[in-house]
């Protein structure tokens, strides 16, 4: 069962690895004070400008390539990412704490609550009820215990957990969406999901 914490610490994950990245490349000094100022939400441009240089150039290209649009040019991709291994929190369980206080405003514990307990997905509109009816006909083949509630899924997936950027999801659809796809690339793809479990139901 997913907690509240856990997923501010996926949070907080995903901020950690985007200012490593940031730190090293724009030469950023590696402390708790810009790690905490470092969010990655709508509106922060700049910040998402370096998620997106993470995600399609250091990722994608070959590791004896340089990125474009960074402050760090002489490194390769592969002296990047072997000194990033270096880079560490003095101090990880003070880091978090600070981060959790933020977080609480970011992504309230009600929302939280509001998403968890949905009972319908954001994507496809599968139900609570309708995953019911589809167990007690034998036509579901997951092979693991998630699927019975809605899970947390981020609609723009590099962004961190926030009020606005989180939706309840059922199990299909975030496992497909996976961090690929933001929210209005998905729906469509959601929608041919829908149209397999609406065929089920009806059978």
């Amino acid at each position: 069962m997913t907690t509240y914490r856990s997923k501010a610490k996926d949070s907080y994950n995903t901020r950690m690895r985007f200012f490593k990245f940031q730190s090293m490349v724009n030469n950023v000094p590696f402390d708790k004070e810009n790690f905490l100022a470092f969010s990655i939400v709508e509106g922060e441009e700049d910040n998402i400008a370096i998620t997106k240089i993470y995600t399609t150039q250091y990722y994608q290209r070959e590791r004896s390539n340089y990125l474009n649009g960074v402050k760090n040019t002489g490194l390769t991709i592969d002296e990047i990412y072997n000194k990033m291994q270096d880079i560490n929190a003095s101090d990880e369980d003070d880091w978090f704490t600070d981060y959790l206080t933020d977080f609480e405003h970011q992504y309230s514990i009600d929302q939280f609550r509001e998403d968890t307990l949905a009972e319908k997905c954001y994507y496809c509109h599968i139900t609570k009820n309708d995953i019911k009816t589809l167990v007690a006909k034998k036509m579901l083949f997951k092979k693991n215990e998630r699927g019975f509630t809605m899970e947390i899924d981020r609609k723009k997936p590099n962004l961190e957990y926030t009020n606005d950027n989180c939706v309840p999801a059922c199990y299909w659809c975030n496992n497909a969406k996976t961090d690929e796809f933001d929210d209005e690339e998905f729906i469509p793809i959601a929608k041919q999901i829908k149209a397999v479990f609406d065929k089920r139901l009806n059978s």
